[in-house]
């Protein structure tokens, strides 16, 4: 989400993209993304949920959607001949980030069986923390860019 946030804001500000930051960025996103792939097919293979990957019916499914949207960005981001294009590191972030939304969809939504005839609707108290720890990502953004200089003001250029 950093690299994201960095290209966003460069293009809001009409600043420049830093291809050193951004490789930065994308660099560690895609070593984060290797070891949470690992780690998922790690924790699959202890709890002796493997069987239950192989099975290709609907909860399946959505899992290898989630590992290949963890994987395929390992590959742009890491990959020495890609990483020069800042077309495949973007497409990379934002791959990633697609997986880590599927991720939490599995987690929080899909893969919650309801009994049949049940309906679920969120509770506004869910709504508003959502709301909130939104609010609070963004706030902390703003205070970092404003007090560590992420932006240099072209005024005070020497």
């Amino acid at each position: 989400m950093g690299a994201i946030s960095y290209r966003v804001a460069a293009r809001v500000t009409g600043r420049r993209v830093d291809n050193w930051v951004f490789g930065g960025l994308a660099d560690g996103a895609g070593w984060v993304a290797l070891l949470y792939v690992v780690l998922k097919v790690g924790d699959l293979a202890l709890a002796g949920e493997i069987p239950a990957l192989l099975a290709f019916d609907d909860l399946s499914r959505r899992m290898w959607l989630e590992l290949t949207l963890g994987l395929l960005p390992v590959m742009l981001l890491l990959a020495p001949r890609l990483r020069d294009d800042h077309r495949f590191l973007s497409a990379g972030v934002l791959l990633l980030a697609t997986g880590v939304l599927v991720n939490r969809f599995n987690a929080t939504l899909f893969a919650q069986i309801a009994p049949v005839g049940a309906v679920y609707a969120p509770h506004p108290a869910e709504w508003l923390s959502t709301i909130g720890v939104i609010a609070a990502a963004m706030l902390a953004w703003l205070l970092g860019v404003r007090i560590l200089h992420v932006f240099e003001n072209p005024d005070s250029a020497v």
